[in-house]
């Protein structure tokens, strides 16, 4: 197998920018923004960015015009092109169509925010390191297993698993409102507490949310007029970066494939809905900011050597993950199986659930529908034996055969901790 690289990736807005969310829409209608960016929506941007690169380094843009050319591309099926099936994640299936999925050769990293004056990550916050706003430190809340709850049984509840202490709907801002620096979220890994000051930042002090109309009223004639662009929608919602913020991501590749991400560094490219444009920075210097890069440096080694088996092995999702369990596409994750063929038995998790589309761009229509756990996520297993843990590597994390195969490129991002059981 290849060695991988990590890539660090801003996205440095130059337009207001719109995070529609993934939900049936209509011609005249308003689109109202999230704050976070969908992972499909980066890993299409970043597909598209490099494909369109090398073509016109290659000087074959004249296959772009050409549909069945264009798709055999994709594939790989032109010989000196048959690395791009790695980077394009498009498939074809028994009957000859073709079809776009997110299961690439590499992987994608975050979305997360970035501080530019500071050089600093921010992470969405775990669902189970919460901030205590009475003192000056972020505490890790363990669940009390005795509560444990069959996670089928509440499959249709956007919130549900063992009741983590404040997992309650009062407290639902703090996941959505909070980040927290990479630093301190290195604590959290450690099961360390950490000083509040300086370590976690309120979405709106990064963004604001701006609503913009494209139809006008006229009085005299009693007509309405657009006023912006085609009329798409009739009210806009956009995202605003404040001064010296931006999004930052990154990529896992294979060396092999890592050199093509370069190949964009400084390109501006369309960005999210309503005409966004961003510009591509690769910034190698930022790379010891995310906790991912210690895995990619570490593929080989054992999560955990000389385990103790009364250690709880907890994953942390930090962009939303998409499971496929006796035929269908599930929002849980309820069970791990290792390598050496042990498996993790799933104790405690709390979760939020969220809607995961996308857009089949060979089909020329929005992907199906489906339920994913959002970012913040959090799942703790109990180790059958000893060995079971020793035999995940950090590969473990890179490989994220936990995801449902179509789509591990760009979503299940996570990071992995070991905890004391309760």
């Amino acid at each position: 197998m290849s060695s991988y690289e990590f890539i660090p990736i801003i996205l440095e807005p130059l337009t207001p920018l719109l995070f529609r969310t993934p939900k049936p829409f209509e011609i005249g209608g308003e689109a109202y923004t999230e704050e976070w960016p969908n992972p499909s929506t980066i890993s299409g941007m970043l597909r598209n960015a490099i494909l369109e690169s090398i073509l016109i380094d290659n000087k074959k843009t004249t296959i772009l015009f050409d549909r069945e050319k264009f798709r055999e591309f994709l594939v790989g099926r032109i010989e000196e092109f048959k690395f791009i099936a790695k980077i394009s994640g498009v498939k074809r299936d028994k009957e000859g169509d073709y079809f776009s999925t997110y299961d690439f050769a590499w992987r994608l990293v975050g979305p997360y925010f970035f501080d530019l004056k500071h050089n600093e990550v921010y992470y969405p916050i775990p669902m189970d390191y919460l901030p205590i706003l009475d003192d000056l430190t972020l505490k890790i809340e363990v669940p009390d297993l005795r509560e444990a709850l069959d996670v089928k049984d509440l499959f249709e509840l956007d919130y549900f698993g063992v009741p983590i202490v404040g997992i309650e709907k009062e407290y639902e801002a703090i996941f959505s409102n909070y980040v927290i620096k990479s630093q301190a979220l290195r604590s959290y890994i450690k099961c360390e507490e950490t000083t509040r000051h300086n370590c976690i930042k309120i979405v709106p002090e990064i963004i604001e949310k701006k609503i913009t109309p494209h139809i006008e009223l006229r009085r005299d004639t009693k007509t309405l007029r657009i006023t912006r662009g085609k009329g798409h929608y009739f009210i806009v919602e956009s995202v605003n970066f404040r001064k010296d913020w931006c999004i930052v991501i990154g990529v896992i590749a294979p060396q092999d494939i890592a050199k093509y991400f370069k190949i964009i560094n400084g390109k501006i490219v369309r960005f999210g809905g309503e005409f966004g444009l961003v510009k591509i920075h690769i910034r190698e210097d930022i790379k010891n900011k995310f906790i991912e890069n210690d895995y990619v440096n570490r593929l080989s080694e054992p999560i955990c050597e000389n385990c103790d088996k009364n250690l709880l092995l907890r994953i942390t999702f930090t962009n939303p993950g998409v499971f496929y369990e006796n035929g269908e596409y599930v929002p849980y994750l309820s069970k791990i199986n290792t390598p050496s063929g042990h498996k993790l038995k799933l104790i405690g998790f709390s979760m939020r659930r969220v809607i995961i589309s996308g857009w089949d761009y060979l089909k020329n229509k929005p992907k199906d529908t489906i339920y994913g756990c959002d970012k913040s996520s959090v799942y703790y297993f109990e180790l059958e034996n000893k060995d079971a843990l020793e035999s995940l590597t950090y590969r473990f994390i890179i490989d994220r055969e936990i995801i449902a195969e179509e789509y591990r490129g760009a979503f299940g991002s996570f990071i992995v901790s070991l905890i004391p059981a309760p």
